[in-house]
């Protein structure tokens, strides 16, 4: 479960950390999952993967599962769950843009852009770690939504990283995303970038 493998620093985040260092050939993606075994009350929404697909349809859905496009959101009971509208890595212009599942090499520095909200407007306090590689780099605090853009600066060059979130609620609600990847291309490349996509599964 999360709270064993999934947490900041815990077990998925040396996974992917071995990725970025070419110890691991596959990514590990984060999907949803709810434990039902009779004893509580629990309901099959409280657990959701949202994935980011373009039609609804068994080849999008499998793809994106596949790929890692998608996050995970925790609810307790009938509170109001957290929603990940945006989380993407780009570069000043923002000419070249990823988001979850994806990689992208870039010359300069790497702008997060990271947007939360509530399923219904709730003014709820939160809080956002951002992830990168094994460690919390960033913490923010929201209300209700809160829109960051974020330059991560000093990083090292042809060095691969990620980029991932965790989010609490201060009624308890979670919300989990599968990691970005970015690497920092040398500065004699100039200012373009290119852009892979992930398909990492075994």
């Amino acid at each position: 479960g999360y709270k064993t493998i999934g947490k900041p620093a815990g077990i998925w985040d040396r996974l992917l950390t071995e990725y970025c260092l070419g110890k691991r050939k596959s990514v590990v993606w984060a999907i949803g999952e709810l434990e039902e075994d009779g004893s509580g009350n629990k309901d099959l929404d409280d657990v959701v993967t949202m994935l980011y697909v373009k039609q609804l349809n068994r080849k999008e859905i499998l793809d994106a599962l596949k790929a890692g496009r998608c996050y995970v959101t925790f609810k307790i009971g009938k509170r109001i769950p957290l929603m990940l509208e945006e989380f993407t890595v780009t570069n000043e212009s923002g000419e070249k843009k990823v988001t979850m599942g994806e990689e992208v090499s870039l010359s300069g520095d790497p702008l997060i852009k990271i947007r939360i909200s509530h399923e219904q407007p709730i003014a709820k306090d939160f809080t956002v770690n951002l992830i990168r590689n094994n460690e919390i780099i960033k913490e923010f605090n929201g209300r209700s939504q809160l829109y960051i853009e974020y330059k991560d600066a000093g990083l090292s060059e042809g060095k691969r990283y990620y980029y991932r979130l965790d989010v609490i609620s201060s009624d308890g609600n979670q919300l989990v995303s599968n990691p970005i990847f970015f690497k920092k291309m040398h500065s004699a490349s100039g200012e373009g970038g290119s852009i892979v996509s992930q398909d990492k599964t075994k």
